[in-house]
């Protein structure tokens, strides 16, 4: 604690001013804190953005062609269908060529499908664990002892200072998954 002097002389005034310094300090360490946690997470969540908008386009591909390949189908059916009308059922190549264009083009779209379905599932994945590891490492650095700003102990801020220049030092330089 602070010494404080009997009858209010010098010894309390500096007493009183080194207190207000100390809780000016602890509340412009508390919004810088505050500050660097709104800016941590407003920049994770704009590169998740980011990150999610590029592998968007996997699952555009995988919902859109089954569906090509599903025209394609109903198409080669309807071929199917005028060259049975047309030949009859006594001419089974030109039945056979017009349904295997049909096979052709369904298992073309999910050729296709699965393996853009797949890979952006599998990005998604990633993606979401790399920013879970980020923000465990945000939370980590939050809670190292040299974030501590609400201790209101005169020496805090020096020790604060000495340590921030080595928070994070011990982290990975490269975020897994990603």
């Amino acid at each position: 604690g602070l010494v404080v002097g009997i009858g209010g002389g010098p010894e309390h005034a500096a007493a009183r001013v080194a207190e207000d310094h100390v809780q000016e300090t602890t509340r412009t360490a508390r919004a810088l804190a505050d500050e660097v946690q709104r800016t941590a997470t407003e920049e994770t969540e704009r590169s998740r953005g980011v990150f999610n908008s590029r592998i968007s386009y996997l699952s555009v591909i995988g919902v859109i062609t089954p569906m090509v390949g599903l025209t394609g189908t109903v198409f080669g059916m309807i071929h199917a269908f005028d060259t049975l009308g047309s030949s009859g059922v006594g001419d089974p190549t030109k039945l056979s060529a017009a349904i295997g264009e049909v096979l052709v083009c369904t298992g073309g779209g999910l050729v296709v499908a699965i393996p853009a379905f797949a890979f952006y599932y599998v990005m998604r994945n990633r993606i979401s664990s790399g920013f879970r590891h980020v923000q465990v490492q945000i939370n980590a650095l939050q809670s190292h002892p040299g974030c501590d700003v609400g201790t209101g102990h005169p020496q805090a801020g020096v020790a604060q200072l000495d340590r921030a220049s080595h928070v994070g030092q011990d982290l990975p330089q490269r975020v897994p998954g990603l």
